[in-house]
């Protein structure tokens, strides 16, 4: 046999890619690796549906045990303040920037028990597209969380949420931005039309006066409706 190997090998050519034989070894070679593949894949998923049908079930007990503690301590807590994300947001009243700033004081300014009329919505919409130039850019999702916040700064610390103003506004021109925007919307007849209230107008005299000393310049006053 050693002769006759020596003969084949030496004499031994390529065969085309097109020949038959070329074809069935490349088709047998992907259906060894698909197989591969696919026990591998099996293996996998078999394992994964074990761990969790033996582990899932126990964490899903936790989970409810932890959403029952949860409540019961959302229930017995008299004091909301006590409440883990108004404390996050209270620890949290002098930081942010310019959208926050933006956010707390329209919760400040915000009606209080006043129903909300069709009317009022479209002006919103107005106003915002109008002085577009002037509010920050921010998603809806993001926009609710921050006002949120804000929210429950405004109503828990009113006093603290206004004498912090100035952290949330350390740029001379965010607070220049931000008066500029009062001015302008105080001045707009859609507003005077809507009649803020005294509240209101008082509420903004205290924000203004705040911005202003902090800021160190004499502004021109807001005049009252």
């Amino acid at each position: 046999m050693g002769p006759v190997a020596e003969q084949v090998r030496s004499q031994r050519k390529a065969v085309s890619s097109d020949a038959p034989s070329r074809k069935v070894e490349a088709a047998m070679a992907e259906l060894v690796s698909a197989s591969l593949d696919h026990h591998r894949a099996l293996r996998d998923a078999a394992s994964e549906a074990k761990f969790f049908t033996t582990f899932g079930n126990m964490f899903s007990l936790y989970l409810a045990d932890k959403h029952e503690a949860d409540e019961r301590a959302a229930v017995t807590t008299s004091d909301p303040r006590e409440l883990p994300f108004v404390k996050e947001a209270l620890a949290s009243i002098r930081e942010g920037g310019y959208t926050e700033a933006f956010a707390r004081v329209a919760c400040l300014l915000a009606r209080k028990d006043d129903a909300l009329p069709l009317s009022r919505l479209v002006m919103r919409q107005e106003l915002a597209k109008e002085y577009s130039d002037l509010l920050p850019s921010l998603a809806p999702d993001q926009w609710r969380r921050v006002r949120g916040e804000q929210e429950i700064i405004a109503r828990y610390e009113p006093e603290q949420s206004i004498a912090t103003l100035p952290d949330l506004l350390k740029h001379p021109a965010d607070r220049e931005r931000l008066l500029m925007l009062m001015e302008r919307v105080l001045a707009d007849k859609r507003i005077q039309a809507d009649k803020p209230s005294a509240e209101q107008m008082a509420m903004l005299e205290r924000i203004r006066e705040v911005l202003h000393d902090k800021s160190g310049g004499a502004r021109r006053r807001m005049k009252a409706v």
